[in-house]
């Protein structure tokens, strides 16, 4: 059973991985970053480990200590919990 998964600072390291190998196994990935223009890395390993494209690794922008971008990256945060399983802090 596939899970919904928020991973922060996800443009390096730890998180990076993490939101590669969890989208490699089928869980829907939301990689978050606070500049987007650090994307290249996540969109390369994507590519490397065959997931993207696959709809299961989304990539957006979140800065964790703004209000306004957290709602807009996951919409109403109520309404998000419902599906949300994992959320991994990097």
């Amino acid at each position: 059973m596939s899970k919904v998964v928020v991973i922060t600072g996800a443009s390096t390291g730890l998180g990076l991985a993490a939101a590669v190998l969890l989208a490699k196994h089928s869980h829907v990935v939301y990689a978050t970053m606070r500049n987007l223009d650090k994307r290249g890395a996540i969109e390369k390993a994507a590519e490397e480990a065959g997931v993207s494209g696959s709809g299961h690794l989304h990539v957006t922008q979140l800065d964790v200590n703004d209000e306004h971008s957290v709602t807009a990256a996951l919409g109403s945060p109520l309404l998000f919990l419902w599906i949300l399983v994992i959320v991994f802090s990097s």
